[in-house]
């Protein structure tokens, strides 16, 4: 199923909680060296600024082979174009599979591109041979990419599959009539609904059914679903929308159906992530919230323009860094169950960490010392011998 060893992903998460444990001063050096010794990890991950810079030559290097391909074929370029894309993605697929089963590449930049460029020209070459409809063409962009995701675990095509499905709901309801028109915003409302709902399930599962791989993809997922919620049905980018796709012709000051609605959505939803996440200590309600919030006072200026935006965006920003520097300065000392440090545990398999801790503990105390070990005895065996 996945692409990447899955025995090395399981420890790299397990290396991963050990070093969260090292930031929350939960595990010593030496104790993290026994859990990188006892759960080795061989993928090749450079460092940050690395993979992003083999990221662009691997483009650089996979576009120039593109049009080196492309000049055998110029003189009939306008007959096989298409052609000519899928047989170069799925050359991008046959290389990245390579790259990983052979050079143990994870997240390396090369695999990303690899699997990017992949990806699209895919996506393209599908459509300029078969010509689709929008419905049918997000369905196999949702295929595609939600196959993608189980096998290569990647986030970003976890998002493709989440707005290509969302596009196929959205252009599949509005075939239905004016009806549908308008109710499709609460329609992607509760998709995005389910689709936190899902992340959440597999997430509470995944210590049980072998998901751990898939935890970054999940959590990811729980934020675009939340975003997803709110701008399903914000109300300037309903109204903007409507009256774009659906040809409203809505003059200044009109509303559309139900405007009433949104707007109840629009000011009530950011508050809402704010309270729960304050209520759970969710971290990630707390920032969307927070983020929703600018974009609730951005919605209201847009109609009701009572000030300059620029004031509007200087007081919001001042106002969001001095809450914050100053929950900040307040919480280095945990009260009431909130804290401004990171909580240990964020791994699920944080856990096998501890274990091995206490095994590696136990087993270098009972080791016996030499002079001290039992021996010979022909009565029992008891180290009855005169050498003890």
């Amino acid at each position: 199923m996945i692409a990447y060893n899955a025995r090395w992903m399981s420890n790299l998460a397990v290396v991963n909680a050990s070093r969260e444990a090292i930031d929350n001063d939960l595990l010593s050096k030496e104790e993290m060296s026994a859990v990188e010794a006892h759960y080795p990890v061989g993928f090749y991950t450079p460092h940050f600024v690395i993979r992003i810079g083999l990221f662009l030559l691997c483009l650089v290097i996979l576009l120039f082979s593109f049009g080196l391909l492309a000049l055998l074929f110029l003189s009939n370029i306008e007959h096989t174009y298409a052609g000519l894309l899928l047989f170069f993605s799925i050359l991008c697929f046959f290389g990245l599979e390579f790259m990983i089963n052979r050079k143990n590449h994870f997240c390396s930049g090369v695999d990303d591109a690899l699997l990017y460029v992949g990806s699209l020209l895919l996506f393209v070459s599908v459509y300029f041979l078969i010509h689709p409809s929008e419905v049918f063409f997000l369905g196999i962009i949702f295929m595609i990419s939600l196959m993608s995701v189980i096998r290569y675990a990647d986030r970003v095509m976890a998002l493709v599959a989440f707005l290509s499905l969302g596009g196929f709901l959205f252009y599949g309801a509005i075939e239905f009539g004016s009806l549908m028109k308008l109710i499709v915003p609460f329609l992607l409302m509760t998709y995005s609904a389910l689709c936190y709902l899902f992340s959440q399930r597999f997430k509470s599962l995944d210590q049980t059914s072998n998901l751990s791989i898939y935890t970054d993809c999940l959590e990811f997922l729980k934020i675009v679903s939340l975003l997803g919620v709110y701008i399903s049905v914000n109300f300037w980018i309903v109204r903007e929308l409507s009256n774009i796709m659906f040809n409203l012709q809505l003059q200044n000051g009109q509303s559309i159906p139900f405007g009433w609605l949104f707007w109840i959505s629009t000011l009530l939803i950011p508050a809402w992530y704010i309270l729960y996440g304050v209520k759970k200590k969710d971290r990630i309600f707390l920032r969307i919230g927070m983020c929703l919030v600018a974009a609730m006072i951005i919605t209201i200026r847009y109609y009701y323009p009572l000030f300059g935006i620029e004031w509007w965006m200087s007081a919001a920003g001042f106002g969001m860094i001095s809450a914050s520097w100053l929950l900040i300065r307040y919480l280095r000392i945990p009260r009431n169950g909130f804290t401004d440090r990171q909580e240990p545990g964020k791994y699920a398999d944080a856990s096998q960490s501890e274990s091995l801790v206490q095994a590696e503990t136990f087993s270098s105390t009972n080791n016996p010392v030499d002079g001290t070990s039992f021996g010979g005895g022909s009565f029992g065996g008891g180290g009855s011998t005169g050498t003890f």
